[in-house]
This record gives C-alpha cells, structure tokens and sequence, in this order.
C-alpha cells in the first residue's frame, strides 16, 4: 500500500469543503453504499474494528505549516509539528483516485502504536479492494479511512468555531443545542 506524505496543500486541494463533499455524497446515494457494499468489504477483511469510513471533507483551509490535530473532541490547527514528534499520530487518510492513501487529520496521543501499517498485507489488500470499489461506483475521491472509535461511540455532532471543529457527542447535543434554543 502506497502512504504518501502529509501536505498541508494537498489537504486544502485534495480535500473537499463540507458543503460540496456532503452534497456529492447525497447525490450519489453515498448513505446506500456505505450500508452495503463498503460495509459488506470491512467485514470481509475484519477491518470493522480497526478503521471506519469517512466522508472526505475540510471545514477550514490550512496554512503550509499546519496539521490538523484532535485533542479530545476538538481538532485545531497546530504549527510546525515535527515529523518524529512521536505524540502527534495520524487518524483520518484520504483515499486517493489512484488509490494510495494519505493522512490529513491527526490527533495528540501518548499512545505508541499507529493505526495505518502499510507493511500488513492484510490492510493493503483491504486498501486495494476498498479502492477498486470507489473507483467502480465513482466515487473516488469522495471517501478516507478513520481511526476506529471504538465500540463505546455514539456518534457526534461536528462544527466549527472560527478555525477549531468541535465534536459533541450524542449525549451531549440535546443538551447543548437546547440551551441555545430560544422559545417563543
């Protein structure tokens, strides 16, 4: 499996704004897809507990010494992150056209081991067949892997506040969302 380099341009051209990646994904029926055949090859490869799909997108564009970096449930852009900076691990790939993968969101993690192993052929077969199958149901460029989040998630509600995207978990939304609510 082919992993290329992070790049900050590549995040900003590559990766689609939310708006156009979730209006492609409709448009296609993405909801169906992910349903059927994408989860029929995750379970096939036993992959359901190592990663899980994602629609591509970006809500913001980074500047050439930025990564996108989740700590908690918050991703911002941090600077100048050193490429052996062991903390710093990538957790969201893009899937590329040609079919190689490339991370463009990370999180900070004491954690030592990573996620993507280009050196499992178990993975890279997955890689290679989930590939295929975007490319057969035109939809390159539309879906990345995500780090598995592991079986107690619910789910959340991202946004963005100026150059930070927050994610409210399930629990939390109604909670939040009715706050900010105002009766008549």
């Amino acid at each position: 499996m082919e992993v290329l380099p992070y790049a900050p341009q590549d995040f900003n051209t590559r990766i689609p704004h939310y708006e156009d990646a979730f209006e492609r994904f409709d448009s296609v029926k993405g909801r169906a897809l992910v349903d059927t055949d994408i989860h029929d090859l995750f379970l096939a490869h036993k992959m359901e507990k190592t990663f899980g799909i994602t629609i591509a997108h970006r809500h913001f564009v980074l500047n050439n010494n930025e990564h996108l970096v989740a700590y908690g449930n918050t991703s911002t852009p941090w600077s100048d992150v050193a490429k052996d900076d062991s903390t710093i691990k990538a957790v969201t790939w893009f899937i590329t056209p040609g079919g190689a993968v490339q991370p463009y969101e990370f999180e900070f993690t004491i954690s030592e081991k990573e996620v993507l192993n280009p050196n499992s052929p178990e993975q890279t077969k997955f890689v290679q067949e989930l590939a295929k199958l975007l490319k057969e149901k035109k939809v390159e460029g539309l879906f990345g892997l995500v780090k598995y989040p592991g079986d107690d998630f619910k789910g959340c509600l991202e946004t963005t506040q100026g150059r930070a995207n927050i994610c409210f978990v399930k629990g939390e939304v109604s909670q939040i969302f009715s706050f900010w609510m105002v009766e008549d």
